[in-house]
């Protein structure tokens, strides 16, 4: 495992100490965690002795089929033995015993689910929340906080605890002072596109629009047919040659693309994604920058159709001739 990889999950485990430690303190009776994302479950097991010691018998976990895990943490830390459990059934006799907070960690399905349909769930959103605010806390500067407040939003894209964990262990390789900077470029981390132009957005809503639209980009690079490949092929082939070696190379990186992996995403900007999706260039000096060559007809797919439709009146259009290959054909005006 790599190091960047152990301390994502660390920092996992880290967080759910303190959303133990935090349930204590509202005085919780139980707590069910399933289908917990990767976690260091040795590190949790090292920083759980100080959590226990603070809650003073008010805080007991079972860590579901993590026999060897916990038989090594009760011959270290004997005098928390009976704070500490592998199996389901401990959970079960300290409710019937009243005790609290009782906290249940599990890969998945519970066996004793009807005995414990009191306990309230914790999901990954109450760990992504705490981590955002952590990080909130700690930026120094407001792009950065806004960055974090809309990563935590529930209007933003569907990113997972991992994904928003790992592009905070990516900022933290970074001088603090420069990270607001940076993390425009630092995106692919979140499985996202890096979008220089976030930084230019100013308040919370804006980043959630930006967000969304870079999610929703990946998406269709993601779910894209042969017909748009050969349209977005037919745009590179009428771009003058050194974009068109530049606009290649990013089209054959993103036909590689299959999902939201940070070594796929790294170093293609969502700008560049966007051109060759709208098939539309930057405005040319030409004609002092009032207009732009726009090649590609829109396919079937509605998303390319309002694509197209936002990028306004073109000068030429891509169209299917006879023998299947394409052909420009100037649009008439009236």
């Amino acid at each position: 495992m790599s190091d960047a990889r152990s301390d994502v999950q660390k920092r996992i485990a880290d967080l759910m100490l303190a959303e133990f430690e935090a349930r204590v303190a509202e005085d919780e009776f139980g707590v069910v965690m399933q289908d917990a994302t990767s976690f260091d479950r040795q590190h949790l097991l090292t920083g759980l002795p100080d959590i226990l010691k603070r809650a003073k018998g008010r805080l007991r976990l079972t860590l579901v089929g993590r026999h060897d895990d916990v038989a090594t943490f009760k011959a270290i830390y004997s005098k928390y033995d009976e704070f500490v459990a592998s199996d389901e059934e401990s959970a079960v006799q300290w409710r019937n015993q009243k005790k609290k907070t009782i906290v249940i960690v599990a890969d998945g399905p519970l066996s004793k689910h009807g005995s414990l349909k009191d306990f309230t769930t914790l999901g990954e959103k109450e760990l992504i929340n705490r981590l955002c605010d952590e990080e909130r806390d700690k930026a120094q500067v407001t792009s950065l906080r806004t960055v974090w407040d809309a990563l935590r939003s529930s209007r933003g894209p569907a990113l997972s605890l991992d994904a928003i964990a790992t592009f905070a262990a990516a900022l933290q390789q970074i001088p603090a002072l420069q990270r607001s900077v940076q993390a425009p470029a630092l995106l692919y981390a979140l499985g996202l596109f890096p979008d220089k132009y976030l930084a230019d957005e100013s308040t919370e809503a804006r980043v959630l629009r930006r967000l969304k639209a870079n999610a929703e980009s990946l998406n269709m690079v993601i779910n894209a047919t042969p017909e748009d490949w050969d349209r977005v092929k037919s745009f590179c082939r009428l771009l003058p040659a050194k974009e068109k070696a530049r606009f290649n190379a990013i089209r054959k990186r993103l036909q590689a693309v299959s999902e939201r992996t940070s070594q796929d995403l790294q170093q293609i900007e969502l700008a560049d994604v966007q051109t060759l999706w709208k098939g539309k260039l930057a405005p040319t000096q030409d004609d002092g920058g009032a207009s732009s060559r726009m090649v590609g007809r829109c396919p079937s797919s509605p998303l390319w159709r309002n694509y197209c439709l936002m990028a306004g009146p073109t000068n030429s259009q891509i169209w299917p001739s006879a023998s299947g290959n394409s052909r420009t054909r100037p649009r008439t005006t009236r």
